[in-house]
Order: C-alpha cells, then sequence, then structure tokens
C-alpha cells in the first residue's frame, strides 16, 4: 500500500458523488490544482453504496457541465407517481432523471475524476485529524497527510464531521430497500413512484425501476424520518417503527416475500440549518453536512455540494479566516435555500397538517408536474406554480375522502 506523507492544498475524505464532484469541480475551476487535490475512500472501487439509486437531471446536469458523466448502466424516469391517502396523481413532463446502481455510478464517476488529474487513493481510512491553524494533520491507514483543507465528504460516518464535533443529526433518518423482479402490478417503468399512504410513521415507501447485471428489476423500500426527540415538534422520533415489518406487508400485499430477498438497511442525515458546516480549516460537503430530510434524496444534491465547493475553494485565498465563508456561500445558494425549504417543510408535510398537505398535493395536478420538473432541474412558469398552488389550496379546504385512497399498484387493484 502507498505511504502518504506530502503536503496537498485539498484532502478531500470520502470518494462518493460529493467528494468527487469537489475535487473534478476545483481542477476544472483552475486547471493549476491538479496533482495538488487528493480523495481518501476508504473502501475499494467497484464498492457497493446502498443507496435507491434515483439521481434527477438537474445533478446530472453539474456532471456533464464537468464533463464526468459516468457512462453506466441506467433506467431513464419521465415521470413520478405518488399515492397517499387522499388520492393518487401521476406527472409525465419527459425527461426528468435516471435510476443508477451506486456501485456502478461511483466507480464511473471516479473513473472520470482521475482522467481529469485528480489523485483518488481507496482503501485507505482516516483515523485522526488535527487542525493546527496553518494545516490540518490527516492521520491515515497508509501514512499522514498535511492539508490546507480538508472536505468532510463521508456521508453519515464521516469523520471529518465526527472532528468538528457535531452531533449525529437532528433530523436522522432509516432506510431499508429490497431488489424484487418486476411483477403484473407494477406502474411503468417510466415511472418512479412514491407511496405515502400510512400515516404512523413520518415516510413512505418507493418502488423505483432499475437494471441488475443486465437485467430489470424494481427496487423497493422505505423511509421512515426519524428526528432527536424535540427537534420537529409535532414530528416523534418514530423510534418504535419497525421497518423490516412495514416493508413485508407492503410486499406481502404484492405478492411479494421480504424473507426470500436481500434486505439492505442505510441511515441518513438530514440538513438542519443552524448547524456549522465549516470549522478552523475543514468544511463539510453533501450528506456529511445534510441532505433533503423530507424525502430522503441525496445524490443530486451532493452533485451539486461539489460543484459548489469545489468552484469556492479554487478561488479561496488559502487562509483559514477565508474558509469561514463557505458558511454564507452554502446558505445562500440554489442549493442551500432549497435545503433551508425543505428543512423548514417537515413539519408540514409530516407533523399535525399533513392530511391537508396530501389532501392538497392530491388535487393539483400542476404541483406534482412542478415538483418532477423542479427535480429535473427545468425552468419554471410562475404563472404555472401559482396556479398549482392555487389548486392545492382549494382542494385542501375540502373534506376528507369517506373512503382511504388505495395504491395503484396492488394485485387486486
Amino acid at each position: 500500500m502507498e505511504m502518504f506523507d506530502d503536503l496537498r492544498d485539498v484532502v478531500i475524505v470520502g470518494g462518493g458523488p460529493a467528494g468527487l464532484t469537489t475535487a473534478a469541480a476545483m481542477v476544472r475551476s483552475d486547471a493549476r490544482l491538479r496533482g495538488r487535490v487528493i480523495v481518501v475512500e476508504k473502501a475499494r472501487y467497484p464498492r457497493e453504496k446502498i443507496c435507491a439509486g434515483a439521481v434527477g437531471d438537474r445533478g446530472w446536469r453539474f456532471l456533464d457541465a464537468l464533463g464526468i458523466a459516468p457512462d453506466v448502466p441506467h433506467v431513464r424516469v419521465h415521470g413520478v407517481s405518488v399515492c397517499s391517502t387522499e388520492g393518487h396523481l401521476v406527472a409525465r413532463p419527459g425527461h426528468i432523471g435516471r435510476v443508477v446502481r451506486r456501485v456502478e455510478f461511483d466507480c464511473g464517476l471516479r473513473e472520470q475524476v482521475t482522467a481529469l488529474g485528480v489523485k483518488v487513493v481507496d482503501g485507505v481510512r482516516v483515523t485522526g485529524l488535527e487542525d493546527c491553524g496553518t494545516h490540518v494533520d490527516v492521520a491515515t491507514s497508509a501514512g499522514h497527510l498535511k492539508a490546507a483543507v480538508v472536505v468532510g465528504a463521508g456521508g453519515v460516518g464521516c469523520p471529518v464531521r465526527r472532528n468538528l464535533g457535531l452531533h449525529a443529526g437532528a433530523l436522522r433518518a432509516m432506510a431499508l430497500e429490497v431488489d424484487t423482479p418486476p411483477i403484473a402490478s407494477d406502474l411503468s417503468r417510466e415511472l418512479i413512484h412514491f407511496d405515502a399512504s400510512c400515516r404512523r410513521y413520518a415516510g413512505y415507501v418507493w418502488d423505483f425501476p432499475a437494471v441488475v447485471d443486465g437485467e430489470d428489476v424494481v427496487c423497493r423500500g422505505i423511509y421512515v424520518l426519524r428526528p432527536r426527540s424535540g427537534a420537529v415538534a409535532d414530528v416523534s422520533p418514530d423510534d418504535g417503527i419497525d421497518l423490516e415489518a412495514e416493508l413485508a406487508v407492503y410486499l406481502s400485499d404484492r405478492g411479494l416475500d421480504l424473507s426470500t430477498v436481500r434486505r439492505k438497511r442505510f441511515a441518513e442525515r438530514g440538513f438542519v440549518p443552524r448547524d456549522e458546516v465549516v470549522g478552523g480549516r475543514r468544511v463539510l460537503v453533501g450528506e456529511s453536512a445534510g441532505i433533503d430530510p423530507v424525502s430522503g434524496e441525496g445524490i443530486a444534491q451532493a452533485i451539486e455540494y461539489g460543484a459548489l465547493a469545489g468552484r469556492f475553494l479554487a478561488r479561496w485565498d488559502g487562509t483559514s479566516a477565508g474558509l469561514q465563508a463557505w458558511q454564507q456561500t452554502l446558505s445562500r445558494s440554489r442549493l442551500g435555500w432549497d435545503l433551508f425549504a425543505r428543512s423548514w417543510g417537515v413539519s408540514l408535510f409530516y407533523g399535525q397538517r399533513r392530511p391537508r398537505l396530501e389532501r392538497g398535493f392530491a388535487g393539483s395536478q400542476a404541483l406534482l408536474e412542478a415538483g418532477a420538473r423542479h427535480w429535473a432541474g427545468h425552468a419554471q412558469s410562475p404563472l404555472s406554480l401559482m396556479g398549482g398552488l392555487g389548486q392545492a389550496l382549494w382542494s385542501s379546504m375540502a373534506s376528507a375522502p369517506q373512503l382511504a385512497a388505495t395504491s395503484p399498484n396492488l394485485l387486486d387493484g
């Protein structure tokens, strides 16, 4: 194993979409940074990363702009289906994203970034960090690095976040996913489907079309937000929810058996605006800083984090004081405003007003269309958006339906 003993401008901890995009954006912004950025990844590529794999086209556009979009198997997404007890809607605005497998996507992205002159070293674990003021001493399983700045892009368990003294996160979530064969009652494979018809927990079940080893499968899973006690006034921690039991019922209703498929569990961390994402010569990006707590969407946001951070660091003046501007740069960016709105929306989506929100949403085709277009990064018509909000407001004032809507992909549906 190669030993490190070098002074680098930037050490990036974590070789997923956030870390790799940060490195690529730095080099694209200033070609002189080639050879002065190193990405340290604890696993070996190709490494499996448990993740539903949906990437909105707004994230893919950043990869295209940087010239690092990987050519990997995927399923093109043309629309979205949403079911709640209030009804079922489908929007098909056209190409809005794709579903990838992270084991292929991350490996392909690594190859693209390495071709830019970025050193990506896998199988190396960060064992310690010491911010010395003028630099950060990075202890790894392969030796030491000295960095002008360390970027934490290691996801939920990122050692840079822990080194900053941050807690696990106020808006934590758990997810459980499985891959199953397609069934006759599945919706079209051009759609990603969300079923939020169970109000006993803050979350939903999903069905995403995917490809594994050239075969069509459906990635099905459950996402449950588990905020720290008291973090959101009217949303409980939901620690008592058994994800396997909930997913087993969902699958059984569709003629599928949870016990016959491999179960893959993973944690997520939602963005909390008050959390500090920079300290000394250490900055956080991607899920280390926090992603959308309402939906758990993270890949496109991780890519956007990286593009934003890479440009910021390429212009950085090299001082510890200058790094403090990262907090403001993030909060004032399109990404920062989006994450702030989603963090604020946790109570709206999963709190006491959830029934009326779902009723309004179920009555506004235009609003779902706008949501799908936002996921894709398409331009929005203000008039259409206002019309969709008006429809939703009107529908939310209606009485609850006498019979709850049923999921459209049930065998007897």
